[in-house]
Order: C-alpha cells, then sequence, then structure tokens
C-alpha cells in the first residue's frame, strides 16, 4: 500500500497506555518497487477514543433499561432475573445480587452467578461479612475496582469470599433500607468503574425497588383479603 491510515493502542513510555491515529504514505521506492522514503503522523486520540468509548457505553445502558421498562409480559421475578442477567453482562461480572438486610441479617432474594459459585435464593449470611454492610447508613452507590489496593481491604468479606470487584446500589421501598443490588467479581478490574456504570446500577436499583414495592404491596393486599370474610352489601 502506498498510503496507510490506522488507529491502535500504543504503550507509553510512562507505561500507560495510549490511542493513536498513525498515518502515512511511502513518498520514494527503489529500483525494485520497495518503499525507500516514507512520511508519516501518529496522533493522540486517547481523548477521542475515551469520548467514543463513553457514549458507546451510555447507549448500551440506556438500552437496557429501557427494555426492562417495557417489558410487561413477564412476571416481577422473572424482569427482577432479566435485570440481573443483563447488567451482569454490561458490567462484565459474573454475581449479580438482589439483597434483603433485616437487623443484622443479609438475604439473598435474587440472583445470577455461576454454578460453582455456592450461592442460592434465600441464603444467608452475617451482614457483617458482606460488602453491603459498608452501605449502611447511605444513599450513595459504592465501586471498588481493585479490592486489595483499596482502603476496605481489610473488610471480612474480603477475606471470606475474596471478591476483587465490586458495585453496588442501596434499595430503598418506602423510604426504608430494603437491602442492595450488587454485582462483584473475583476479578479485580483494570481500570475503575465509571460514571456511567455507577449511574446505571442506581437507575437499576430504584426500578427493582419499584417491582419489590408493588410485590409487597400485592401480598400484603392478598393477605387482607384472605383474611376478611367475605360480605356482600346491598343498598336499596
Amino acid at each position: 500500500l502506498s498510503e496507510y491510515d490506522y488507529r491502535c493502542r500504543m504503550k507509553h513510555r510512562s507505561g500507560r497506555w495510549l490511542w493513536v491515529h498513525d498515518r502515512g504514505k511511502d513518498l520514494e521506492w527503489t529500483d525494485d518497487g520497495k518503499p525507500l522514503m516514507m512520511y508519516g503522523t501518529h496522533a493522540d486520540i486517547t481523548d477521542e477514543m475515551n469520548n467514543l468509548h463513553r457514549v458507546q457505553q451510555q447507549n448500551a445502558a440506556l438500552g437496557i433499561l429501557n427494555d426492562l421498562a417495557l417489558d410487561s409480559e413477564t412476571s416481577d421475578d422473572a424482569r427482577i432475573e432479566k435485570a440481573l442477567r443483563l447488567g451482569s453482562a454490561y458490567l462484565n461480572l459474573p454475581l449479580a445480587i438482589v439483597s434483603e438486610i433485616n437487623s443484622n441479617v443479609y438475604s439473598v432474594r435474587w440472583f445470577v452467578a455461576p454454578a460453582d459459585s455456592g450461592l442460592e435464593a434465600d441464603l444467608s449470611f452475617p451482614l457483617e461479612d458482606t460488602y453491603c454492610s459498608m452501605l449502611l447508613g447511605t444513599k450513595n452507590s459504592l465501586a471498588i475496582s481493585h479490592m486489595a489496593v483499596s482502603r476496605h481491604r481489610n473488610h471480612p468479606c474480603y477475606g471470606k469470599f475474596g471478591l476483587e470487584s465490586y458495585l453496588a446500589a442501596p434499595i430503598f421501598v418506602q423510604d426504608d433500607l430494603y437491602g442492595t443490588l450488587n454485582f462483584s467479581s473475583p476479578e479485580p478490574r483494570s481500570q475503575d468503574f465509571s460514571d456511567t456504570e455507577v449511574t446505571f446500577v442506581t437507575l437499576l436499583a430504584r426500578w427493582i425497588a419499584g417491582l419489590i414495592e408493588r410485590k409487597i404491596s400485592v401480598q400484603m393486599l392478598t393477605k387482607l383479603v384472605e383474611q376478611t370474610p367475605g360480605k356482600l352489601y346491598q343498598y336499596q
């Protein structure tokens, strides 16, 4: 080729990786047709590629949230499990849990995980042995990309389960803490969680909170109906 135009990643001498736009062309050839002189440029396009990646992340997150919002044909349990599957794939974190917290007990209510994870529905742990204990008393999300080098590395959960990356948001039902939506992995992340990823989990937790609140309301209404003798009132 007499000209080339290529985008690639290159490692800077400082150790960080850059995106580079590499362009050039042959200026002179030998008598047997081989390139003799070339001219070209390397342009740092790291910011441009990061912005493109951010937009792609945002579009993917919005697509998932729209898909869930428009899915009205399945049960609430199925919709929550679908949300966990989609969130797990989007974040590339294999463990996804909706927990319920009562006093000092953490219980798994819905989850998506590999078959060998040991998780099962209604499995309970002491709250202090879970990362979610760090969310108590706050309405903020918690993002840890590499637990071993974080300020939380001495947490009991790390010693028991060895989870390196973790992203969670609290779930509030009628202004009371119900539990958490959390995604995790035994592998560390190469980069910190982005603002888009954190916002995605926060919004997903709010959407799940709406389903749980409706589920609780239906259960309370059903129980009330079962406990109240049926009566027929006729007004004349």
